[in-house]
């Protein structure tokens, strides 16, 4: 007796075995989508900022906070560090109110994930031009048309706090839930330094962490919170993430 199956039997038994191994593994997950990808890195930013902070008060953050957090958590992919001021930026021909961010590069990172900014003319200030103080300044787009009108900004000088600055960038000014993170305009930090007495730590306004993957954020959130209540038992300091009320 021939035991051998007819070719079209086995087609049919190894459709069937296809599809009864489909059925049981299940199939495979789509790969995340460009806005689940954006969401997952926003919510592993992690920020650290005074509940007390105003124009008239001292920051409380500084540069000995910082290491001690970077140091402890090898979960945190990169950081960003914030100085803000409200005050006048004036051009030959107009003058605006804005907040200013003293910041180093990576904050445009933050600002792509968090808000959907882009760059529209010019570019950012880079690591040297931070640390060094740079004179020069990155615009929001409506502060830049407050300031110029339609005419080109880059390479134009503004005056802030008597400073002579000059324009490098200008950038969109993101969406509307992104207002957390976006200013009028972005400045290298150096230029907002340590004033007067130079030896004292370097003081911040706020910290931005930016952690590794999603599943550390709570771990790394909890880190941070002990190591500040540590060191600043007195201060209203909050640590928090788009992952926490608190």
């Amino acid at each position: 007796m021939n035991t051998l199956l007819p070719v079209q039997a086995k087609r049919s038994i190894s459709l069937l075995c296809a599809a009864i191994a489909l059925a049981c593994c299940g199939c495979p997950p789509a790969p995340p989508s460009q806005e689940e990808q954006r969401q997952s890195a926003t919510s592993r930013w992690i920020t650290v900022e005074s509940n007390s902070r105003d124009e008239e008060s001292n920051p409380i953050l500084d540069q000995d906070d910082l290491n001690r957090i970077v140091n402890a958590l090898p979960t945190i992919s990169t950081f960003v560090v914030e100085r803000v001021k409200s005050g006048k930026i004036e051009t030959e021909h107009n003058v605006a109110e804005a907040t200013v961010c003293g910041t180093r590069p990576e904050y445009f990172q933050l600002l792509k994930e968090v808000a959907r900014v882009e760059l529209q003319q010019g570019r950012f200030f880079d690591t040297i031009e931070a640390a060094e103080g740079a004179r020069i300044v990155v615009l929001s787009g409506s502060l830049a048309k407050k300031l110029f009108d339609e005419a080109d900004p880059i390479d134009r000088k503004v005056i802030l706090e008597r400073q002579e600055l000059t324009v490098v960038g200008v950038v969109s000014d993101g969406v509307p839930w992104g207002t957390a993170v976006t200013r009028d305009a972005y400045v290298p930090l150096g230029l907002f330094g340590p004033g007067a007495d130079q030896s004292a730590p370097v003081p911040y306004d706020r910290f931005r962490f930016h952690v590794k993957t999603l599943d550390q954020v709570e771990n790394t959130q909890a880190i941070i919170r002990n190591i500040i209540e540590r060191h600043h038992p007195d201060q209203d300091i909050r640590v928090h993430s788009s992952l926490s009320r608190h």
